[in-house]
C-alpha cells in the first residue's frame, strides 16, 4: 500500500515537472508574438503626428531646382535641404574656424523620416501649428572679440530640432538676431527663416537672456 502511494506521487510530480517545461516556450512564444504586434502598430502611425516629434510637424515642402525647402508648424522654414539615396542631407554653414557646420540637428529623427515622406508624396500633411512650438533649450558661445559679433546661440525646439550658429549681433540700432546663412556674391541667403514674428520675438529675448544682456 505504501509502495503504490508511493509510485502515484512520483508519478503525479513528474507530470507535474512535463507540464512546467511545456509551459514556459508556450509562455515566451506568446510574449515574442504581442511584442511584434506592437511594433507593427507602432511602425503603422502617420508621419505627419509621431508621439516623440514634441508636436512638430511638416507643413509645407517645395522644391526650388536640386534642393528642397520644408516648414515645420508653418513657422520655421528649412532650406537647401538635399535628397540622396534615400538619406536626407541639410546644408553646411562655415564656422569662425573656417570649419563647416550642419546648420540644423536633429535631436528627433522622425522629423527626418517625416521631410523624405512630404518629398516623396510632393506635399505634405502636418497639422502641427505656431503656437506649438516652444523653445526647450539655447546653447550659447561668447565671441569674446572686438566688433558687432557677440556670440554664437544654438537653439532647440520641442527637443526635437536644433537651429546651430545663430548669431547675436549689434548694429547702431541695437541686438539682433541672424539666422545661419551663407554668402552668395555680395548677398547672404539664409538657410533657416522663421515666418512668425512671435516665435523670432521669443528666440531672440531667449537668446539675449542666456547671453547676459537686454
Amino acid at each position: 500500500m505504501t509502495n503504490n502511494a508511493t509510485h502515484a506521487t512520483a508519478a503525479f510530480s513528474f507530470c507535474a515537472f512535463l507540464t512546467f517545461l511545456c509551459f514556459i516556450p508556450i509562455s515566451h512564444a506568446a510574449s515574442d508574438t504581442g511584442d511584434k504586434a506592437a511594433d507593427k502598430q507602432a511602425a503603422a502611425k502617420p508621419l505627419e503626428t509621431p508621439a516623440s516629434s514634441g508636436g512638430l510637424t511638416i507643413t509645407d515642402i517645395r522644391k526650388e531646382g536640386d534642393v528642397y525647402s520644408a516648414t515645420l508648424n508653418g513657422s520655421i522654414v528649412l532650406k537647401n535641404l538635399t535628397l540622396k539615396d534615400g538619406k536626407l542631407f541639410f546644408p553646411q554653414t562655415g564656422g569662425k574656424d573656417d570649419k563647416q557646420y550642419f546648420a540644423v540637428y536633429l535631436d528627433d529623427r522622425s522629423i527626418a523620416d517625416q521631410i523624405k515622406e512630404a518629398i516623396k508624396a510632393g506635399k505634405a500633411s502636418g497639422k502641427g501649428k505656431p503656437a506649438d512650438i516652444t523653445v526647450t533649450g539655447i546653447k550659447w558661445k561668447e565671441f569674446g572679440g572686438e566688433g558687432k559679433l557677440k556670440g554664437f546661440a544654438d537653439v532647440t525646439f520641442n527637443k526635437a530640432v536644433t537651429v546651430k550658429g545663430c548669431k547675436l549681433l549689434e548694429s547702431k540700432n541695437g541686438l539682433w538676431l541672424a539666422w545661419p546663412s551663407v554668402k552668395k556674391g555680395k548677398e547672404y541667403d539664409e538657410l533657416v527663416f522663421v515666418v512668425d514674428k512671435a516665435l523670432r520675438d521669443r528666440v531672440f529675448e531667449a537668446v539675449k537672456k542666456e547671453a547676459g544682456t537686454k
